[in-house]
C-alpha cells in the first residue's frame, strides 16, 4: 500500500508541474503577445519591432535583400556599409523621369535580380502605376517578383497610387516619407510577403489597401489618422493581423482580424518600426 501511494503522489506531482507548464505557458503568450515563432518553436524578430527607429540596413539585413536601385547621388551610411561587407551589390540600373513623374527604370540598363531595394528619386511626386512598357522604360509593375523593399530618398511625393504595388509578391518592407497622406485603394493588395509597413504621415487609407496581406502580423498608424481615413475594407482578409497600434477615434471594426489593440496612450514601442 505505501508504495502505491508513492506511485500516487508522484503522478500528482507530474500532473501539478505540466498544468503549471502549460499555465505559465499561456500567461507568457498573453503577456508578451508580440512575439513570433518560426515552424520550430523557435522565438524570432517581431515583424514591425524595432525600439525607435529602424535603419534600411537593419530592413535589408532582415529580409535578405542583396541588390539596391540607388538614385543618383544618394548615399546612406548603413547601406554603404552592406556594400563594404559584401552583403549588397548597388545596381547599374537607372531611374526614368518625367518632370516629377517616376516613369519606372531604363530598359537598356542592367536587368534586376532577386530580392531587390528600390530607393526612390528625391524628387519623385507621382508614381506611374501603368502596367504597360513605354518606349525604352520598362515599368515598376513588371518587378513583381524582383522587388522586396521600397523605400524613398525625399519627401516629396503625397500618394501612392491605387494599385501601384498590387500583387508584388516577393514585397516584404515599404517605408514611406511623412509626405505620403494617401495610401490608394489597392495599393498594396495581395503583396503576401508584406511584413513591415512605415507610414508616418499617413492620413487616409483607402478601401483595400492591404486586402489579403496574410503576412502582416503588426500595424502602427500614425496618430494624425482619423477614423474616416481608414476604409472599411483598408484591411479586408489580412487574416494573421494581430496587433494594432491605433488612436483611440479608429474603430477597432476595421481590423477585424486582429487580437490585440493599443491607443496613442497606450503605445507599445516594440510595434514602431520608424518615427518620422
Amino acid at each position: 500500500m505505501g508504495l502505491f501511494m508513492v506511485k500516487i503522489r508522484k503522478k500528482i506531482i507530474l500532473l501539478t508541474a505540466i498544468l503549471l507548464t502549460v499555465f505559465l505557458g499561456v500567461g507568457a503568450v498573453l503577456a508578451f503577445p508580440h512575439l513570433n515563432f518560426d515552424s520550430a518553436g523557435a522565438e524570432t524578430t517581431v515583424t514591425t519591432a524595432a525600439q525607435g527607429k529602424v535603419s534600411l540596413k537593419e530592413l535589408c539585413l532582415r529580409h535578405d535583400v542583396v541588390e539596391a536601385v540607388l538614385p543618383d547621388g544618394y548615399s546612406d551610411s548603413g547601406l554603404n556599409e552592406l556594400v563594404a561587407e559584401g552583403k549588397l551589390v548597388v545596381s547599374s540600373t537607372k531611374y526614368k523621369m518625367e518632370g516629377g513623374k517616376l516613369l519606372g527604370y531604363d530598359a537598356t540598363t542592367a536587368a534586376l535580380g532577386q530580392k531587390v531595394l528600390l530607393v526612390l528619386p528625391a524628387n519623385v511626386t507621382e508614381i506611374n502605376a501603368s502596367d504597360s512598357d513605354i518606349g525604352g522604360v520598362r515599368v515598376f509593375r513588371k518587378l513583381k517578383s524582383n522587388v522586396t523593399g521600397i523605400a524613398f530618398a525625399g519627401n516629396s511625393i503625397a500618394s501612392i497610387p491605387a494599385k501601384c504595388f498590387q500583387e508584388f509578391s516577393n514585397l516584404r518592407f515599404a517605408v514611406l516619407p511623412d509626405s505620403v497622406k494617401t495610401i490608394g485603394a489597392e495599393a498594396f493588395s495581395n503583396c503576401n510577403q508584406l511584413r513591415d509597413i512605415v507610414m508616418p504621415g499617413v492620413t487616409s487609407i483607402e478601401s483595400k489597401a492591404f486586402e489579403t496581406n496574410t503576412a502582416l502580423l503588426h500595424v502602427s498608424l500614425p496618430d494624425g489618422i482619423a477614423d474616416s481615413g481608414v476604409a472599411a475594407e483598408a484591411f479586408l482578409n489580412a487574416a494573421n493581423l494581430r496587433d494594432v497600434e491605433k488612436p483611440i477615434a479608429v474603430s477597432e471594426s476595421k481590423f477585424p482580424a486582429a487580437m490585440n489593440f493599443y491607443t496613442s496612450a497606450s503605445r507599445k514601442s516594440y510595434l514602431y518600426v520608424m518615427e518620422s
